[in-house]
């Protein structure tokens, strides 16, 4: 219809284009939000401002490309730790017009089979806040620190999930999955004065865990005793059946 008309082809977007919602690379709202002037100028009127960047703003160098953010892991798959804090990391960026301060939201959730729980982090809440951008900022570091512990337990999962961004920026890539490892070994000690025992029966399993496992028959006399078809099974660590004095 316009051949290489550009003058047609702008007036054309912004009559009816931008109504029947074909694409651009402009974000009318955030080109308003960026420019003091133009607000001035135009108030929230889009087709006033999309109007004046094809005639005048391309022209003077501004612009106001859409803004995305985005997700991913990064040391985010680690052992909880026998106390303290644990901090998993996560990255999070933006693309497009870095000329604006942006921010998105975010909230951590249980995953899984074994979700973490509130607990499984320190001040026991599930962490959630915001992470900002500032001018020109591209990339940011998310730290959700877990909690320390002794507790045998399963590997526990959990999601950081982005929402709420603020306004223009859409989210390209929504939640990043982390990892809570177990490193807490079983620790299986019976007591006595000689001869105790340690029965094991039927089908059974003495599962061990990816921590030092521990089993301890304790003095000299006593019995470890399998009576059907049982298994000790150790995780990745370092394993230890003692039979015999405990010290």
């Amino acid at each position: 219809a316009f051949g290489i008309d550009t003058v047609a082809a702008e007036k054309h977007f912004i009559e009816y284009g931008s109504k029947e919602g074909r694409p651009v690379n402009f974000d009318t709202n955030r080109y308003l939000a960026k420019y003091a002037d133009l607000r001035a100028a135009f108030g929230t009127d889009q087709v006033a401002a999309m109007k004046h960047y094809i005639q005048y703003g391309s022209k003077e160098g501004r612009n106001a490309v859409p803004v995305a953010v985005a997700i991913a892991a990064a040391g985010a798959d680690k052992a909880e730790g026998n106390s303290g804090g644990t901090p998993f990391t996560f990255t999070v960026t933006r693309s497009g017009d870095i000329g604006l301060a942006v921010s998105v939201d975010y909230a951590v959730t249980g995953r899984g089979a074994s979700p973490a729980a509130a607990t499984d982090f320190q001040g026991g809440v599930l962490p959630s806040g915001t992470v900002s951008f500032g001018i020109n900022e591209t990339s940011k570091t998310l730290t959700v620190t877990g909690l320390g512990d002794t507790i045998v337990e399963a590997d526990e999962g959990f999601t950081v999930t982005l929402g709420n961004p603020s306004g223009g920026v859409t989210v390209a890539t929504a939640s990043a999955a982390g990892t809570i490892r177990n490193d807490d070994g079983l620790v299986f000690t019976v007591p006595g004065t000689g001869g105790s025992t340690l029965t094991v029966g039927a089908i059974q399993t003495l599962l061990g865990n990816a921590g030092v496992d521990v089993i301890t028959l304790a003095p000299t006399g006593s019995t470890l005793f399998l009576a059907g078809v049982e298994t000790l099974l150790g995780g990745s660590g370092t394993d230890v059946v003692t039979l015999g004095s405990a010290g």
